[in-house]
């Protein structure tokens, strides 16, 4: 996190990370007062992840958590290090940081995950974390006409997909493709139904938009019954 830290610091942090083929998860562009404190403290620095892009911190196994007020070309450098974008839309509501513009990101290529930033917000489930960036995405959407909202399809692939490759497990889980975990839940149909005889498609859609705990039945990480 570059306020709490030196340039030394972040630069060793990031020899360590390249020498290890580490993991980094720092915030990025959160709130408008962090974008002018690292301004402050990195005067050389153009840009706020160039402070990272300098101590070598942008790699494929970089999870930036916010990104709420990027530069263009903040962008174009998160994209360029293959870095992932780790949206925390209940926290930034919660904590009136901002919206992300999440579609922007998608545009671009980066590749978007979900996160609740320890329950910054006012849950640490994945489907609120679902809901509320579907939610969001429709106050983005209000600003302009030809902005397409995200889709639940969309994301649940971030919930899903989206955290394998930010963790760079994309070969081992994310989906039900053959040879990867069997990281799944079972679902009870019959809660949140109210009795009305759904095709799949609009359960799944159901479960996304109306799900809880109460309608999960069973979960299995790597093919064991946890729950």
């Amino acid at each position: 996190f570059a306020i709490t830290s030196s340039a030394s610091l972040l630069n060793q942090l990031g020899f360590l990370a390249e020498q290890y083929n580490l993991h980094i998860q720092t915030h990025l562009c959160e709130t408008k007062e962090e974008i002018e404190e690292v301004a402050q403290k990195f005067p050389n620095s153009p840009t706020y992840t160039s402070v990272y892009k300098d101590a070598k911190l942008l790699t494929r196994k970089t999870i930036l958590a916010h990104c709420v007020h990027l530069q263009d070309s903040e962008v174009e450098m998160i994209k360029a290090a293959r870095c992932s974008v780790a949206h925390c839309p209940t926290s930034n509501i919660n904590l009136r940081s901002g919206i992300c513009n999440v579609r922007r990101l998608l545009k671009k290529g980066v590749n978007v995950c979900l996160g609740t930033d320890v329950s910054g917000g006012s849950s640490s489930s994945m489907l609120d974390a679902m809901r509320a960036a579907m939610d969001t995405s429709i106050t983005v959407s209000f600003q302009s006409d030809d902005y397409p909202p995200l889709s639940y399809h969309e994301v649940f692939y971030m919930a899903t997909m989206g955290g394998a490759i930010a963790l760079d497990m994309e070969d081992k889980l994310g989906n039900f493709a053959v040879g990867k975990s069997f990281d799944a839940i079972i679902v009870n149909s019959d809660v949140e139904t109210y009795g009305f005889n759904l095709e799949t498609s609009e359960l799944f859609q159901k479960f996304i938009y109306c799900g809880s705990s109460k309608s999960i039945a069973r979960v299995y990480v790597d093919g064991n019954i946890v729950m």
